[in-house]
């Protein structure tokens, strides 16, 4: 059938089917806008196959990729999300959305562990802490090791010195997995953690 013998009335719904229309042959300008409705267009026929290349894609579960959103998102965040987050409420920067909740002190409260001197300590809480030392006498030492509790490739940060008989206080960041250890008496421990 020739284009000029298709006219209105002629044509009954059921009888067109997408096997017989090649996808390139239907364009935004063959169609009007007010002809297209969710009525006429069967919910399992729009897959993200069938969408513009470069577009969102989803799965079963409804668990939405794009490569860029714009505007307002809500609901639930999974995954690593980078870019410049302009109106966020903890910080105007983000390289992931976990970086504004593990920023240190953000969840975390100060406590007083037991802690003696001469004794290696690690950090396994998952997050960086702070610890806060005051000890009985005027000096010592301090140690942070990456990866084993020993002194040997250990990063010296001394504790404050000063006139004999006095006390010290000092307070060091301890990043996550970190070993460290304190080379003197202690007078007081505290960990933000």
């Amino acid at each position: 059938m020739s284009q000029t013998q298709v006219q209105s009335g002629f044509i009954t719904d059921n009888s067109v089917t997408t096997a017989k229309i090649a996808d390139s042959n239907v364009t935004t300008a063959k169609i009007a806008d007010s002809n297209v409705t969710t009525a006429k267009i069967a919910d399992s026929n729009v897959t993200p196959s069938k969408l513009s290349t470069g577009g969102p894609s989803w799965n079963t579960a409804g668990t939405l990729t794009a490569t860029a959103f714009s505007g307002n998102v809500t609901g639930n965040v999974t995954g690593n999300v980078t870019g410049n987050a302009t109106t966020a409420t903890t910080a105007t920067t983000a390289t992931t959305a976990t970086t504004a909740l593990n920023a240190l002190g953000v969840g975390q409260t100060w406590r007083t562990p037991s802690r003696s001197g001469n004794t290696w300590y690690q950090n396994t809480t998952g997050r960086t802490i702070f610890i806060s030392i005051g000890t009985n006498t005027n000096q010592g030492d301090f140690y942070l090791n990456a990866t084993t509790a020993s002194l040997t490739g250990a990063i010296l940060l001394s504790l404050s010195s000063g006139d004999s008989g006095q006390f010290s206080d000092n307070g060091f960041v301890i990043p996550n997995g970190y070993y460290y250890y304190a080379t003197i008496g202690v007078r007081f421990w505290a960990e933000l953690r």
